[in-house]
């Protein structure tokens, strides 16, 4: 085989890796709940109260988080207008241990602690019955 045949067939063979890597229809792979994930404090964008133990949070780069506390929030209800997440450090990553802070309608400043942080995972669609 010559050199030219050689690196022709490299070429090839890189192109149909290449192709077969970026196929459309292929859907980019979701994060997953169990990964590392770092959530600051100061990349903040948005947030959703899910329930008494459970915030959903949205970054600056949209990017949507889960947050856990240890016990239910007394007060934390969607009528909760702002949130402050504090961190040991400004710029660390919000964790276990950590503090969510709100004012409650009624009860004032209260805070609660953070058992964990993961990637929202969308709850799965109801199934209808029938």
């Amino acid at each position: 085989m010559t050199i030219k045949t050689s690196v022709l067939l490299g070429a090839v063979f890189s192109l149909s890796l290449l192709a077969a890597s970026s196929a459309p229809g292929q859907p980019a792979p979701s994060p997953r709940a169990s990964e590392k994930v770092c959530l600051q404090n100061n990349r903040i964008w948005g947030f959703d109260v899910v329930d008494e133990h459970t915030l959903a949070v949205t970054d600056r780069n949209y990017k949507r988080y889960t947050v856990h506390m240890r016990s239910g929030c007394v007060g934390l209800t969607k009528a909760v207008l702002d949130i402050r997440l504090r961190s040991t450090t400004a710029l660390g990553c919000l964790g276990q241990g950590d503090f969510v802070s709100f004012r409650s309608p009624g009860l004032g400043r209260l805070s609660c602690a953070v058992s964990g942080v993961e990637n929202y995972v969308p709850a799965p669609p109801p199934q209808q019955g029938g």
